[in-house]
């Protein structure tokens, strides 16, 4: 749960102006890059933690699967820090039960 804590808290002090940022920055050929780049290397985080997790098929393409749908959430859904909190949590507990 702390990779989703510290997702909210990046996010948390003006979530509508921070959705709006990055909707800018996919807009030119190096916000493109710098946004892809750390989309890859949360899915690389998160896969290593789901692979140590017995019993996980497919940890690439889950850990894919959630950093879109936490990127989803915090950049097209924005909302207060304890609801958007509560939300990848819900994410998290999807997977893990």
């Amino acid at each position: 749960m702390r990779i989703a804590d510290t997702a909210v808290a990046q996010h948390a002090d003006h979530p509508r102006l921070h959705a709006l940022f990055a909707a800018f920055a996919t807009r030119t050929p190096h916000g493109v890059k710098a946004v892809e780049a750390l989309r890859e290397d949360c899915v690389r985080e998160v896969a290593f933690h789901l692979s140590r997790r017995p019993g996980t098929a497919d940890p690439d393409g889950l850990a894919r699967t959630l950093v879109h749908a936490v990127d989803g959430l915090l950049h097209h859904a924005p909302a207060v820090a304890g609801v958007q909190r509560e939300r990848v949590r819900e994410l998290a507990r999807l997977v893990d039960p």
